[in-house]
């Protein structure tokens, strides 16, 4: 997998707001907070563990927030 900058991991993570409910939503919510934490901008990665956050609370995978919302409040 090639390194997402973070101008590119914030368009996904627009783009991944507005995809349909569901766990391939979540998948790429998951994909980018790992992509967001490799650019190394604090920032960004707290917004992706939002949009991680948000894509589970609105699917049948509600349970697994839990871990990201632990992360959100370390940072």
């Amino acid at each position: 997998m090639t390194t997402m900058t973070p101008d590119e991991v914030r368009q996904a993570l627009a783009e991944n707001r507005n995809a349909p409910n569901g766990s391939a939503r979540n998948a790429h919510a998951e994909a980018l907070a790992g992509a967001a934490e490799a650019t190394g901008d604090k920032a960004l990665f707290r917004e992706a563990l939002d949009n991680l956050i948000t894509s589970y609370l609105h699917s049948a995978e509600s349970s697994k927030m839990l871990v990201p919302f632990a992360r959100l409040l370390q940072e």
